[in-house]
């Protein structure tokens, strides 16, 4: 038990070596607990060697065949696998834990971690394997936070993507009630002043929208994205580009090789987004939501905006609980 816990734990801190190695110890302890094995298949996964990782998964359903902490990690390591070997390569960044997280030596640095910690907004690098190039969507909160892990990962930044114009997803000074953070939050124009060659691809019924917040972005670096845009960062990574209007009259979503689904705030795990704030539509939004359920397979993988009750569904699984029944 200790060894699993420690595992647990150095898997939140990322530092998956340790956690395969007490994973193993675990195993070697009591191999006929499955425990270990997921233990173990978590830190694989953590390392990105899938394969064994579903492995350890499956050791872990024969020994305890109702663990459905074992189906989620065989779901996740198949998924990874999967796009490992188109190559897609997906990022998921979860603000307020991978980045703008816990406490800063600046006051205001601190203010804008406590805000994006409440925000919980998911922030993407797609890239593809071959070329080495890729894209941020919804880049905001942390700047360095994201160009480190940019460089961690070994890629080219070559473009930013706008699923929608609001604040959590572009930067900027945040609207009533928001306001109330008192902060001017960094990311697209931020990201653009620093990188004077990098492009943003923005939906042009949202293009408006981003000046009043953002008064320093270059709009003639800004790429309006019409419905079925497509941008590809290779030959084998092809991004197109949906216009899903309600949440905002410019929302987005890109498909990611027809089969991966970057949703913005159009679609989260059984909800859509909000129909409340300014610009939303609800005609709007129950169209878009038609739209994805009728155009999309089942098995599309379907990547939220914000962490509202997990990382991921699929337009099946939507289908049947969710904001795509008919």
């Amino acid at each position: 038990l200790l060894h699993s816990n420690r595992s647990a734990s150095h898997c939140m801190l990322g530092k998956y070596a340790d956690a395969k190695e007490d994973a193993e110890i675990a195993i070697r302890i009591r191999p006929s607990w499955g425990k270990g094995f997921y233990r173990k298949g978590e830190a694989l996964l953590g390392l990105r060697d899938y394969e064994e990782a579903i492995r350890c998964y499956e050791e872990c359903l024969e020994r305890d065949p109702t663990s459905p902490d074992a189906r989620v990690g065989i779901a996740n390591a198949a998924i990874k696998l999967e796009d490992a070997r188109s190559g897609l390569f997906i990022r998921q960044i979860l603000v307020g834990r991978d980045i703008a997280s816990g406490r800063s030596l600046s006051p205001i640095q601190s203010r804008i971690n406590e805000a994006a910690t409440s925000m919980r907004n998911f922030i993407y690098l797609i890239g593809d394997r071959d070329t080495k190039k890729c894209v941020l969507i919804d880049a905001c909160w942390d700047v360095n936070g994201l160009l480190k892990i940019v460089k961690q990962e070994g890629y080219e930044l070559v473009g930013l993507i706008v699923t929608h114009h609001h604040f959590d997803h572009v930067g900027g000074v945040p609207p009533p009630p928001y306001d109330q953070f008192r902060i001017r939050v960094p990311g697209l124009a931020s990201l653009m002043k620093k990188f004077p060659a990098l492009t943003g691809y923005v939906h042009p019924e949202d293009i408006p929208r981003l000046k009043p917040d953002n008064p320093t972005l270059p709009l003639n670096r800004i790429i309006p994205t019409s419905d079925n845009f497509v941008l590809r960062l290779g030959e084998r990574t092809i991004l197109r580009f949906l216009h899903t209007p309600g949440h905002t009259p410019g929302s987005q979503c890109v498909l990611l090789n027809e089969r991966r689904l970057i949703s913005g705030d159009t679609l989260f795990l059984g909800c859509c987004g909000r129909l409340d704030l300014p610009g939303a539509d609800r005609d709007s939004m129950w169209s878009s939501l038609q739209r994805l359920s009728e155009e999309l397979d089942a098995e599309t993988i379907i990547y939220p905006g914000h962490e509202y009750g997990g990382e991921w569904s699929t337009v099946g699984e939507e289908r049947l609980a969710g904001a795509l029944r008919p």
